[in-house]
């Protein structure tokens, strides 16, 4: 026979197939297929294993076998990128059985996976879990990654290794990570721990990284090489720990680490620690905590001797602070962030930078309002506090347009003094 059939469910997605393929006693058939496309979202919606899963697919699928034992083969292109993946799907007493495995070649995790991050990847998972529900899951999964890009930096294992594997089972509500590793050029991490799946369920993760060198990263950080002879434009190492205690409904972070020799074009710093706290991560309580620590800094042309700067809040409200300074040079700040549904607020109350023995601070407490593609700056003075000089100003800043024409511009800014 031949086919176009059109699939419907309730708020989802709707599929489009057309096809040929034969029909056997007992519900059995065998089906070439073409998605046109198919949806993401209703196939998470059928087995609980795949829940997350969103968007649309394209390409050739064959099918064989029943509703209740399905050997799957497919060969798809999806918003982020190709995919193929050979499964068998069982059901049977309203349990369900998955196997089989995913090869990706450069796939946007974002665009198939929902919140996954900006990543894309190149490798292969193996599977093979059981369960009437995501709740009940249990089995192993395997990962073998061979590459991926970061924020548009481009990770690729050392020495023709493959860029990370891990082994994990499924169990009882709980994620068992056995064994993880991760490894460049630049920087080596290991996993090893619990997670908690199901409500209730939780775990911990211990998680170690470290790098001898960041010079590796040059090759991905800019276009062009460097002079024969020239000075690393990146350079220094890392050594950081963390713990990930809890599970999906929420989980605490708490990481600890140290820089040395840090590098990055004319920005220098010797020394440095730094700590960071999350608790109740994934629920509306979260709250961070970072603290970092550094000595012999070389930054926007600033030298200072030692730096130390807090951040702290949630989503909504993060107070941020830093006081440096040097021989010559100082740096003090204390603001607070606050974001609500319609708009971003800044207030600074301290501001004091100090360049060459020429220190300017700010006179009074400043603020700042974006909304609505729309920057309010109320009236700010940034006074020098030896000798004559000013900088002042405020006004709006807007962009793009609005019922139809171009948002109005009212800002002004004057100065006095200044080198």
């Amino acid at each position: 026979f031949t086919a176009d059939l059109t699939h419907r469910m309730p708020e989802q997605p709707v599929s489009h197939f057309t096809g040929s393929g034969s029909f056997g006693r007992g519900g059995a058939f065998d089906l070439t297929v073409n998605a046109l496309p198919a949806s993401l979202d209703d196939l998470a919606a059928t087995y609980p294993a795949l829940a997350g899963l969103h968007g649309t697919a394209e390409g050739a699928i064959r099918a064989r076998g029943t509703v209740r034992d399905l050997d799957l083969h497919a060969r798809l292109m999806t918003a982020g990128g190709p995919l193929e993946v050979q499964a068998a799907l069982q059901r049977s007493d309203g349990a369900a059985r998955y196997s089989g495995y995913a090869l990706t070649s450069g796939l946007m995790l974002d665009s198939l996976y929902r919140g996954a991050p900006p990543a894309s990847v190149s490798g292969r998972i193996d599977f093979d879990l059981a369960g009437a529900s995501a709740s009940e899951l249990e089995g192993d999964v395997a990962v073998h990654m061979d590459s991926a890009a970061v924020a548009g930096i481009a990770l690729t294992g050392d020495m023709l290794a493959p860029l990370a594997r891990a082994h994990a089972r499924i169990l009882d509500g709980m994620l068992f990570v056995d064994s993880a590793r991760a490894a460049t050029q630049a920087m080596r991490l290991d996993a090893r721990g619990t997670f908690g799946l199901a409500e209730g369920r939780h775990g911990k993760i211990d998680i170690s990284a470290h790098s001898s060198t960041l010079a590796s990263l040059e090759a991905q950080l800019f276009d062009e090489l460097p002079q024969p002879g020239a000075p690393p434009r990146v350079n220094g190492s890392v050594a950081a720990n963390a713990t990930l205690s809890g599970g999906l409904s929420a989980f605490d972070l708490g990481v600890s680490g140290n820089v040395l020799g840090l590098q990055y074009l004319r920005e220098m710093i010797g020394s440095g620690e730094f700590d960071i706290a999350g608790t109740a991560l994934g629920t509306d309580s979260a709250h961070w905590d970072v603290a970092a620590r550094a000595d012999s800094l070389y930054l926007l042309d600033a030298r200072l001797d030692s730096l130390r700067a807090t951040l702290a809040g949630s989503g909504a409200s993060v107070r941020v602070t830093a006081h440096g300074s040097g021989p010559r040079d100082a740096l003090a700040l204390r603001a607070l962030v606050q974001r609500s549904d319609s708009a971003t607020t800044l207030d600074v109350d301290t501001l004091v930078l100090g360049v060459r023995a020429d220190t300017w601070r700010l006179t009074e407490p400043a603020h700042a309002t974006l909304a609505d593609a729309t920057l309010t700056i109320d009236h700010f003075r940034i006074q020098r506090i030896a000798g004559d000089g000013f900088v002042e100003g405020g006004g709006i800043l807007a962009w793009g347009l609005k019922d139809g024409a171009p948002r109005p511009l009212d800002f002004s800014i004057g100065a006095t003094g200044v080198p």
